[in-house]
């Protein structure tokens, strides 16, 4: 008896803890300048798990009321809206939302910015035509926040000349923001994105952390495929090769 009714007590706080978890979110979404969201949940949905894990809560408590032993029905009832409505949320309500959080998103869509404008490089110079940079922007997707509730249609971005390092200060930034920035000698340009910092769901634009530190991407101008390698030498004191200086 006790083993039914443990699991009708953890089925109803698992499913009280999600979809109650989910209408708190979209209260949140809806003010907040920024959520880490990229969809918002299903009211509906929510609502009605909510209100049949109520229902099955309450036969639960009515049936401990009316000392009835294990074999009672009405403690079936709680593990079947669990089952039923996981598996509901799974394959037919959630089955088109990406799975991956939006810090993750944030972080690969950073990444192949990264690559893609390495590929505009030259020997010279790293890209800093802004036309040929915001070419770029459609093949990451859509930013990976909502702002207000709403969600971001693509990514934009702010082109930068004469840096010493990434930009750090996301100060008049909106959400989805790429910040490129090239260096004086265009030897190399660093990205920084503004969304939210990977341990903050809602908050202001700021600038894509994670443990408080920035995540950069790193856009390097290209190696020429007959460049001659880097003479060797011993370093006596490091105990091995290293390129000359």
């Amino acid at each position: 008896m006790r083993a039914r009714v443990g699991v009708n007590a953890g089925c109803f706080a698992l499913l009280a803890w999600l979809y109650g978890g989910d209408l708190y979110d979209v209260m949140r979404a809806s003010s907040a300048e920024v959520s880490a969201l990229t969809t918002l949940p299903s009211v509906p949905f929510a609502a009605a798990l909510l209100a049949l894990t109520v229902s099955g809560g309450a036969l639960t408590v009515f049936g401990l009321t009316k000392k009835h032993d294990q074999g009672w029905k009405g403690y079936r009832v709680m593990p079947i809206i669990a089952v039923v409505g996981l598996f509901v949320d799974l394959f037919v309500v959630s089955a088109d939302k990406p799975p991956f959080s939006s810090f993750a998103r944030a972080t690969a869509a950073l990444e192949l910015f990264e690559n893609k404008a390495s590929a505009l490089s030259t020997a010279e110079a790293v890209p800093t035509d802004r036309r040929a940079l915001e070419g770029l922007l459609a093949e990451l997707g859509e930013a990976p926040w909502l702002v207000k509730g709403q969600p971001l249609k693509g990514w934009a971005l702010d082109v930068g000349p004469d840096c010493e390092g990434p930009r750090t200060d996301a100060r008049g930034a909106a959400a989805g923001t790429l910040l490129y920035c090239a260096a004086f000698d265009r030897s190399r340009a660093w990205v920084t994105a503004v969304g939210l910092p990977r341990e903050e769901r809602f908050g202001a634009a700021q600038l894509v952390t994670t443990g408080g530190e920035p995540v950069v991407g790193l856009v390097q101008r290209q190696v020429p495929e007959n460049a001659p390698e880097a003479p060797m030498y011993f370093d006596a004191d490091a105990g091995n090769l290293a390129p000359a200086p």
